[in-house]
């Protein structure tokens, strides 16, 4: 049984935590933390640095223009 102040976050409530920023930065921050520690497959590293050379590139073309 619940207390009436216990109540189950509903769907659009974890939305609501999800567009927060700071949800999103502890998320990123334990995934990078996760990349450094755990072995990562050679596929995975060269799509994550692709991924990282074409966001640099497109925020240096950004800023230029």
């Amino acid at each position: 049984m619940m207390k009436d102040g216990m109540a189950r976050p509903t769907g659009r409530d974890v939305l609501g935590w999800v567009n927060r920023g700071e949800v999103l930065m502890a998320v990123g921050v334990i995934g990078v933390i996760m990349l450094l520690i755990l072995p990562v497959p050679k596929m995975l590293l060269d799509l994550l640095l692709a991924i990282s050379l074409v966001s640099s590139v497109l925020i240096l073309m950004t800023a230029v223009m």
